[in-house]
């Protein structure tokens, strides 16, 4: 299987153009999740503001601010910067860290608790779409630093880079998710039929520079641009270009085994590119934003 390195991959990522003309048909079949039923726990979106921020033009995902209710963590998609973005629900700026690395393509963002004590962002550098990287990155920041950092629109000096292997080889990722309940860090790959799950344990991502991942199961779904845990535990949303998928977890159940059970699909309207999702910090509702310059963000009340 062909592999590259990280400056090889630079140089193949910008050749692929995707034809998402046809991939709603694609991930369209088989996925196995109840159809809007009438119970489920949350309202119908409302559009709370718009993408204020001009360099935020392609946002790729969004985790809560654990510091600050109300606050977002955004990122770019690939050719960016290394950089990750602030703003409130509304989606007005509040600015924007930067970290000397060279990425490659920055897929999700998440948050939550980490294996120090405090709350952590952490930046998914996932991203293989010819399925050739040799590796991937998770970059871990302490969230009060990387708050200060981005209010003063300055550097954050101080981060976390952990290398990440597949155990059964290269793939596209567009999710990353924390659980706070097994202390597990989820990514979820994009393009299979069945999408796959994997996990590191938080104490690796903080304690070791290179891990293997462990798969833990394979789900019927596709085309998974982004995903999160509750800050609680509690559940987990899961989304496509199409729909966006929620399991409530049971007492004690490992996050792979809730996302093996039927997921209750939600009402969701569909965005430009929408690829981002996440939980409020105060588990009100859920957020997404799509890729695109001044493009909405939509809350989705919980009943």
């Amino acid at each position: 299987m062909l592999v590259l390195t990280a400056t090889q991959y630079l140089f193949m990522r910008y050749s692929l153009l995707c034809s998402l003309c046809c991939i709603s048909l694609f991930y369209a079949c088989g996925q196995r999740a109840a159809y809007f039923p009438a119970n489920t726990p949350f309202k119908s979106p409302a559009k709370v503001g718009e993408l204020a921020d001009k360099r935020l033009d392609e946002a790729s995902g969004v985790a809560p601010s654990h510091i600050k209710n109300d606050y977002y963590w955004l990122h770019n998609d690939s050719g960016d910067k290394a950089r990750v973005f602030l703003m409130k629900r509304d989606g007005s700026a509040q600015g924007v860290a930067n970290f000397n690395e060279l990425v490659l393509d920055c897929e999700d963002i998440a948050s939550g608790i980490g294996y120090l004590p405090g709350t952590f962002v952490y930046l998914g550098d996932i991203g293989d779409n010819h399925a050739i990287r040799a590796n991937i990155t998770v970059y871990t920041f302490d969230e009060n630093e990387l708050f200060t950092a981005a209010q003063k629109e300055g550097k954050i000096k101080r981060y976390n880079k952990t290398v990440l292997t597949y155990p059964d080889g290269p793939r596209d990722a567009e999710t990353l998710m924390i659980d706070p309940v097994d202390s597990l860090l989820y990514i979820v790959s994009k393009r299979e039929k069945n999408v796959h799950i994997y996990s590191a344990p938080l104490k690796a991502i903080f304690k070791q520079s290179q891990i293997t991942l462990q798969l833990h199961a394979q789900i019927p779904y596709t085309y998974i641009t982004s995903g999160d845990i509750a800050a609680n535990g509690s559940e987990v949303v899961i989304k496509n270009y199409d729909s966006v998928y929620y399991w409530k977890r049971a007492a004690h159940e490992p996050v792979y085994k809730t996302m093996q059970r039927p997921a209750l699909r939600l009402p969701y309207r569909k965005e430009k590119q929408g690829e981002g999702i996440c939980f409020t910090t105060s588990n009100d509702g859920f957020i997404t934003v799509s890729e695109g310059k001044h493009t909405p963000v939509y809350f989705y009340q919980r009943k």
